[in-house]
């Protein structure tokens, strides 16, 4: 049986169903918390030791060691990381520009920071940095922004709604970077609700 809590992305409504979820309806494991709820209830994730798998980009949810933190991929930093590595090895581009929009968050700091220390490998800055809130829908000043920057390859290293609000602005305004997607970037739903802005889409 799957018993489903909505937290509204809201800490203290976390933790309520948090409690609900291990007091009243004794669950086994617990899947789906984002990084600031999960970050929350690390003490209380540790206390009831309840295995978790989180939905978070963040490094600190592995490191240090956390017995009952399970994570489905690795941190946007090392998502960052790799999406260059393997335009400037793999796709032995020669002449690349890079863009970041990601969110004004832990891990949104650690995707922009990592984009950086790599990019200064290969000589290279970033021309533009995009923070996006969590529920944006339209981003036209954010995708003219990037336009104007030039960039040629754009890291989108968010959750769905803002990235696909980045991919069908920047298409609106007929500019077509290759966007370089981190994992909550590029789901299955990004498609349907992107539609023809999701062409040419490189997802981690």
């Amino acid at each position: 049986m799957v018993l489903v809590e909505d937290d509204r992305y809201s800490i203290p409504m976390a933790v309520a169903a948090f409690k609900k979820l291990v007091f009243k309806d004794k669950i086994l494991a617990i899947i789906g918390l984002a990084s600031p709820q999960t970050t929350a209830l690390f003490s209380q994730i540790e206390k009831n030791k309840l295995p978790t798998i989180t939905y978070s980009g963040m490094l600190t949810m592995t490191t240090p060691f956390k017995r009952y933190i399970f994570n489905h991929s690795t941190d946007y930093g090392d998502q960052a990381m790799m999406l260059i590595d393997y335009v400037m090895k793999d796709l032995k581009e020669k002449d690349a520009r890079f863009a970041i929009a990601t969110g004004d968050a832990v891990w949104g700091k650690r995707a922009i920071e990592a984009s950086k220390e790599r990019l200064e490998r290969y000589g290279l800055k970033l021309l533009d940095i995009e923070i996006l809130p969590m529920t944006l829908i339209d981003a036209t000043t954010e995708a003219m922004n990037l336009k104007r920057s030039n960039a040629n390859y754009v890291l989108a290293l968010h959750g769905v709604s803002a990235s696909v609000a980045v991919y069908s602005s920047s298409k609106k305004l007929w500019y077509s970077p290759t966007f370089l997607a981190g994992d909550a970037s590029c789901p299955d739903v990004v498609i349907p609700m992107a539609k023809s802005a999701a062409k040419g889409i490189i997802g981690i």
